[in-house]
């Protein structure tokens, strides 16, 4: 009686692997929703221009004309923004626009080994790490040096960048990076003019034309020269958006003013939702898909209120789409090419140079677009892409591998057989003679190899048996984009590999 109930239970035993195996053959979901997705419009650079020690009450229609009769019809403004509570003087708030929190900075002193920090948790290594260029143009820097010290009427208190170590160096005045990313305001003009500018600008007017030494009027007047620069700019009509606020309020922590214009935002609107500088941390970390949330970031209400559902007509722009008679599909065998041809598309009078290239490849292969760069002009401009698969070889199944390894489930199979040992065992038991003998040993060898399968990871690691050296049979979503200086559009293509 007790054999009978133990090969009952090792059957029990057999059916949950099974089920085991077939969960980690079944195909992955693939569209995995990310975590902290934005509703935002698709903006593609962003510029922010930082203001002084100014209450919003105080920007009146006498003292700041420019603001009041120029830039807020043509854009959203906030009425309730604030500087976050009881941070001051000036440089905790330049910081909390970068890290989302003060970090202990609470002077308003240079940066020092003991008045700046370690931490790479900040804003623009975010952005360095996901590919995604920035820049902080600082009025009346020389760009000879990291500017670490205040001189004239550049103040580094009001220069975020230098008080993060992997920023400057560990405080280094000569240090590359630091250099070739906070450069003089001068420069920026120019980056405007030829389209190389970044996609993430923080701009930081000097003591004067900031309203730090001088008067609301003489801001104003700066702003009415300097903002139209960027309004005319391909970056800012392709898809971006200027921000300009104040560091924080006097006498409190605000309401402070923010500005939002961009083809996508509303115009001549304002609301009256609590907003603060973690609130434009967590709106540029959601514009440019970067996470985690910084700090404070993550409980803040981002701007997207400010902006339309899509880009207004006429907003110039490009497109990619698969050439008349062609597909975004293709099928081969291991070994063979994936020939795509596609189109860039240009709307609304735009023209450049699109720079092209191809991510998504699988393991053994190379993706590569043809050319690497296209001049786009008033016509569609044609380009392909080829996907070059290298044949298999060794005894493994390649499609059984790649399924069953790639599964989180799949590296939980050792854990069943190690269970179903005993199982199996039992019914070997429950058995009489040699045919139970052959019974477990063969079962025993397939249980052998197929724990070595199930606990190969998805690179080929882990101590399984030898992968293929080939490119493994399944489906493949590639990504072809296409960049032209701030604006960038992308096109999916499928692959299957035989």
């Amino acid at each position: 009686m007790e054999l009978r109930r133990l090969c009952h239970l090792g059957k029990l035993w057999i059916f949950l692997f099974v089920v085991l195996v077939l969960l980690a053959l079944l195909p992955a979901h693939e569209n995995q929703v990310r975590a902290g997705a934005s509703s935002l419009p698709p903006i593609n650079t962003v510029f922010i221009i930082l203001e002084e020690n100014t209450n919003w009450s105080n920007i009146t229609a006498s003292v700041a004309p420019y603001i009041h009769n120029t830039l807020l019809p043509l854009g959203a403004h906030a009425e309730q923004y604030f500087n976050p509570p009881n941070n001051h003087p000036s440089e905790p708030n330049y910081i909390w626009l970068e890290a989302g929190d003060n970090l202990g900075l609470t002077t308003d002193d240079d940066p020092s080994p003991t008045n700046s920090t370690s931490t790479t948790s900040h804003l623009v290594t975010l952005l360095k790490n996901a590919g995604i260029s920035w820049k902080g143009y600082m009025e009346d820097i020389d760009g000879t040096t990291c500017p670490l010290s205040s001189s004239g009427n550049y103040a580094a208190k009001h220069d975020p960048f230098v008080f993060f170590q992997d920023t400057t160096g560990n405080n280094n005045a000569s240090d590359a990076y630091c250099l070739a990313h906070v450069r003089p305001y001068s420069e920026l003009a120019g980056d405007l003019s030829t389209g190389s500018v970044a996609r993430y600008n923080f701009i930081t007017p000097n003591l004067c034309d900031d309203m730090h030494d001088c008067s609301i009027t003489h801001g104003d007047t700066w702003l009415s020269t300097e903002v139209p620069k960027i309004l005319d700019s391909q970056a800012y009509k392709g898809g971006g958006v200027l921000l300009i606020t104040w560091d924080e309020g006097i006498g409190g922590d605000g309401p402070i003013g923010m500005i939002c214009l961009s083809p996508f935002a509303k115009v001549n609107y304002s609301n009256s939702i609590h907003y603060t500088h973690s609130s434009t941390v967590r709106t540029i970390e959601e514009i440019f898909n970067v996470t985690p949330l910084l700090r404070d970031a993550a409980n803040a209400t981002d701007l997207g209120d400010f902006f339309q559902s899509s880009a207004p007509p006429g907003t110039p722009s490009f497109s990619m789409a698969a050439q008349a008679g062609s597909s975004t599909s293709a099928t081969v065998a291991a070994g063979a090419t994936a020939n795509y041809s596609l189109s860039i598309v240009p709307s609304n009078g735009f023209t450049g140079m699109v720079a092209l290239s191809c991510t998504g490849a699988p393991a053994n292969a190379d993706c590569a677009a043809s050319p690497g760069s296209i001049n786009v002009n008033s016509a569609a401009a044609n380009f392909s892409v080829m996907v070059t698969t290298k044949a298999r070889t060794g005894a493994i199944p390649a499609a059984f591998l790649d399924r069953l390894s790639a599964r989180p489930v799949g590296r939980l199979l050792f854990a069943a057989f190690v269970l179903l040992l005993p199982a199996l065992a039992a019914i070997a038991l429950s058995r009489r003679g040699q045919r139970g003998a052959r019974v477990f040993g063969l079962v025993f060898v397939l249980i052998v190899v197929a724990a070595a399968l199930g606990c190969s990871s998805a690179d080929g690691s882990g101590g399984g048996p030898p992968s293929s050296t080939g490119t493994l049979a399944g489906n493949y979503t590639l990504t072809v984009s296409g960049v032209s200086g701030a604006l960038s559009n992308s096109i999916s293509l499928q692959l299957r590999v035989q």
